[in-house]
């Protein structure tokens, strides 16, 4: 969830060497995915996309029902 570790970039990039070329910065599981989906088609992609769209984090311990581990879209 983006909204999550609000200050993370100015916290934790005070601690490491940045410049023009290197930089830190949070990026979400669910940009990566997006990201992904842009790029074009092969094999390694569609393994990409498979995880993310099955990926788990186990059991909802109410109901048993599966939790995604991503907020992503089928």
């Amino acid at each position: 969830v983006q909204s999550k570790e609000h200050d993370i970039e100015s916290e934790f990039g005070k601690h490491i060497i940045q410049n023009d070329r290197r930089r830190f910065f949070r990026i979400t599981w669910e940009q990566i995915y997006a990201y992904i989906e842009t790029i074009k088609d092969s094999t390694e992609k569609q393994k990409m996309i498979n995880y993310f769209q099955n990926k788990t984090t186990g059991y909802n311990s109410s109901n048993w029902s599966i939790i995604k581990a991503f907020d992503i879209e089928k």
